[in-house]
């Protein structure tokens, strides 16, 4: 008996051989595409830390991993809860990403390897929209993230490391977050670590018009902070950073104070509240700083919450009398419990990405027939060119110029349509004809009757 791999293959008629090729092609690309990276929900605040960068060295980063080899395509998303590697991979080997990202923090891959997770093709597609969606975020359905992927692939784009497949993605990502902000109730109640802060606000202190609030930072984290501070009315509010400028930018739009980091000693002292939300690589406010304000405020209790990763503020600070201290992950904990309610809506986001993923794919399969259309229009072009060469000399050597325009005409049409008459001769000798039929028909844009059909099986 023969071996069951060794029976013969079902011989496949044209289109279904196409069908089989533009499918094959279509899950290459996909399978170029790679998610690699770490977040709230593998990492923690210490380690996610590490891995933090200043605006100023995302562009360094981003050109580096896409100088590696076989990286076509590249873009970084960081932000305080992950670092994610977005990259279109030549030969689908996402090790060097792994490699080039532990070098440029300095920090071996052995280190790395347990905290980090890897997506390709589809997977890689549906986690990207999850992110811009907010359904991978600490607190499900906030918007924030939105905005940061947009500036990560607007450096990646400005920069040149994001080509055609990143580009479309990130379209169909931005498209896939609006719809469903739009069609679930995932949104209706907007939360972020910034309203979960401010919530602990109303809970934990007797929040009056005396209550003294300082805002460390000035950036989107503290804006949002302040924003929801002020329609609050959570007392007097002062916002601290090293470019006092930018503080008074910030402190002006919502009735505020700003000063300076320097003045940061005085204003601890003076703060029944704390919001420290900069990007800044090591503490800003030390537990020493924290300990010398208690003997200043008496019994009056203070709380410190942190939303920095790195983080702003001593963890030491947390264990002086008095002092309640919450960080990020203390925040992100308590968002998600209150986010139990929403599981309803994000099934049905999730039903939505799905329905994105394969929008994606479609895109992608038109991709795949594009130097399929390239070379037809090559193989038209150079038909045309034989004829209008044949026609040229014809007029050279005075033929009537009507007879040459009969002759090009009829030249150029049987050339064209050579190669289409054979595969319909050999789809009949195949026995494959009606379906070769029926792919012409379609491409060709004939009339579909049975006069015509009857007529063309009878040639």
């Amino acid at each position: 008996m023969a071996h069951e791999n060794s029976r013969p293959k079902p011989i496949l008629n044209a289109h279904e051989a196409a069908n089989q090729t533009v499918c094959h092609d279509t899950q290459q690309l996909l399978n170029r595409l790679w998610v690699l990276g770490l977040s709230h929900r593998t990492a923690t605040v210490e380690v996610r830390g590490q891995l933090s960068m200043a605006s100023a060295d995302r562009l360094r980063a981003l050109q580096h991993l896409h100088s590696l080899p076989g990286v076509a395509e590249c873009m970084v998303l960081n932000t305080c809860n992950r670092t994610e590697i977005y990259a279109v991979l030549e030969d689908g080997d996402s090790a060097s990403l792994l490699s080039g990202l532990a070098e440029w923090f300095g920090l071996s891959v052995s280190a790395l390897h347990p905290y980090f997770y890897q997506y390709q093709g589809t997977d890689s597609v549906k986690h990207l929209f999850r992110v811009a969606s907010g359904l991978d975020s600490a607190v499900i359905g906030e918007t924030q993230i939105l905005g940061q992927l947009k500036r990560a692939f607007s450096q990646a784009r400005e920069s040149g490391c994001a080509g055609p497949l990143l580009s479309r993605l990130n379209e169909h990502a931005w498209g896939m977050a609006k719809r469903v902000r739009t069609d679930t109730g995932i949104g209706r109640c907007p939360v972020s670590l910034a309203g979960t802060a401010v919530s602990q606000i109303t809970q934990l202190m007797d929040c009056h018009a005396n209550v003294s609030t300082l805002v460390i930072g000035a950036g989107e984290n503290a804006e949002l902070v302040v924003r929801h501070l002020a329609s609050r009315h959570v007392g007097q509010v002062t916002v601290a950073n090293r470019d006092v400028e930018r503080a008074q930018t910030l402190a002006a739009r919502f009735g505020a104070t700003a000063i300076g980091l320097g003045e940061l000693p005085n204003a601890v002292a003076g703060a029944d509240i704390i919001i420290s939300t900069t990007g800044a690589p090591a503490p800003v406010l030390s537990a020493g700083m924290v300990r010398g304000a208690r003997y200043r405020r008496g019994d009056k209790p203070q709380l410190l919450l942190d939303l920095a990763v790195p983080a702003d503020i001593e963890t030491a600070a947390g264990d002086i009398p008095g002092v309640e201290l919450r960080s990020a992950d203390d925040l992100g904990r308590l968002a998600r419990a209150n986010m139990r309610s929403r599981k309803s809506a994000v099934h049905q986001a999730e039903s939505i990405l799905d329905h994105g993923v394969q929008s994606y794919e479609r895109w992608l399969r038109t991709r795949s027939v594009v130097p399929t259309i390239r070379k037809l229009r090559e193989n038209a072009d150079a038909h045309r060119r034989v004829a209008l060469g044949r026609a040229q000399r014809q007029l050279a050597r005075g033929i009537p110029a009507e007879e040459v325009l009969d002759s090009l005409s009829r030249h150029l049409t049987n050339r064209l349509l050579h190669a289409p008459m054979d595969a319909l001769h050999g789809a009949a000798a195949r026995q494959t004809q009606q379906t070769a039929i029926l792919s012409i028909r379609q491409t060709f844009g004939l009339e579909d009757d049975a006069d015509n059909k009857n007529s063309e099986l009878n040639d």
